[in-house]
């Protein structure tokens, strides 16, 4: 388990990197998910994505994905992102990497 963040510093969405690993991180009611940052159709940043409820926007191309699992809901990505678990301990925030 990695520390990767606070929890003061996400309102919705936070880009983080640990480990080499680029991962994106939400916020949906209290609960804190965490997906890897790139979609894999092209690599857009999904933590820049726009956030509706629980489904991430890619910026570049508009690929969708469920933040709670990774899963692709709409392409033109056609693979899911990898998801890892969270734990709140705290004020901190910790990703299972």
């Amino acid at each position: 388990m990695e520390k990767v963040a606070e929890l003061n510093k996400i309102k919705d969405k936070l880009c983080v990197s640990v480990k080499g690993k680029e991962l994106a991180l939400f916020k949906i009611g209290n609960k804190i998910y965490c997906i890897d940052n790139e979609c894999t159709h092209a690599g857009g940043p999904l933590c820049e994505g726009e956030l509706e409820g629980k489904i991430v926007t890619c910026p570049w191309h508009g690929a969708k994905f469920d933040v709670t699992n990774g899963n692709v809901i709409s392409g033109p990505a056609k693979k899911n992102v990898k998801s890892y678990k969270v734990f709140v301990k705290g004020k901190d925030i910790f990703v299972e990497i």
